[in-house]
């Protein structure tokens, strides 16, 4: 199960919850449907308790760094610690519908902005793909930690604001 799974099952519109978790069954075990429903009901039990840990996220802890395709990636713990044209390419990807309509979808090109060692804005689209592989696990992992950073975030967000207004003010 990956980030690419979480994508497509966020992606779904189909508003039978039964058939909704059939078809997330079938996603994150790279089957169709119809295979789903060849299962006994057994199975399909064990296959939906292997989902549970999406919706119960919160229990799974924190992490700050993983480890992908042998590459170590570390999200900073002080987003301080960006630098400001790291800043404006996540504002960039925030509030541009190209890099996705979900948080999901986008999830992958901020990890490659924020712990990518060798992070390129020109190749941004690129190299955040590699992301799609990374294990649901830690995906969730680093949701969590970014929500404990989110009182941070929302400050620098703040400050970010109040700069681009007075240089605006500055304008003639």
């Amino acid at each position: 199960m990956t980030l690419k799974h979480l994508i497509l099952i966020s992606t779904l519109q189909i508003e039978d919850p039964l058939e909704a978790r059939i078809t997330e069954v079938a996603i994150m075990n790279n089957i169709t449907t119809d295979e789903v429903k060849q299962m006994t009901l057994d199975m399909i039990e064990v296959k939906l308790k292997e989902l549970d840990f999406l919706y119960n996220y919160s229990t799974i802890p924190p992490i700050a760094g993983f480890t992908l395709d042998g590459v170590d990636y570390t999200l900073p713990v002080d987003l301080g610690s960006l630098t400001y044209g790291k800043w404006e390419d996540l504002q960039r990807v925030l509030k541009n519908s190209r890099f996705g309509d979900n948080d999901w979808e986008k999830f992958r090109y901020i990890l490659n902005i924020i712990a990518d060692p060798n992070y390129n804005a020109s190749t941004l689209e690129e190299d955040s793909k590699k992301f799609l592989n990374l294990p649901a696990q830690e995906v969730l992992g680093l949701i969590n930690f970014f929500t404990r950073q989110e009182k941070q975030l929302l400050n620098y967000m703040l400050l970010y604001s109040r700069q681009i207004k007075k240089m605006e003010n500055l304008r003639f």
